[in-house]
């Protein structure tokens, strides 16, 4: 799946890549206009403008509709998880010698955290599949 992700999103050239994330934030600009007078999460709309020019520019499709709304929130969810996960000491940092064990299970939360990952990158695979690029 990587080597697919990376030709596709290697091949791309430097004036592709600036187009589509000036056209994310174009996008989010206009929608933010449309709500003036009414609230507004401006964090995740931010999350949402930087994950839509990402994956437009790796895999050339943006996210629409309630997709959107679900890959958001997961992709949120597991962004956030992954940061706290990286915020806990380690323990076995100062104790090497137990290292195999893994104690904490830090080793066993982080597999978890990158399956998610995976699943999510699956999804945006599959759907550039679907449409037909690769």
């Amino acid at each position: 799946m990587l080597r697919k992700v990376w030709s596709g999103g290697a091949r791309r050239n430097t004036t592709t890549r600036s187009t589509t994330s000036a056209n994310e934030i174009r996008n989010t600009v206009k929608y933010l206009y449309s709500r003036v007078g009414s609230p507004v999460h401006v964090g995740q709309q931010t999350f949402l403008t930087a994950l839509n020019a990402i994956t437009s520019m790796l895999w050339g499709v943006t996210i629409q509709g309630q997709e959107r709304a679900s890959i958001r929130a997961d992709f949120q969810v597991v962004v956030a998880d992954s940061m706290e996960l990286l915020g806990k000491p380690n323990l076995l940092d100062f104790f090497l010698g137990l290292a195999r064990f893994d104690l904490q299970g830090l080793k066993k939360q982080l597999l978890g955290i990158v399956m998610r990952f995976n699943r999510i990158f699956d999804a945006i695979t599959d759907k550039r599949t679907k449409i037909g690029g690769w």
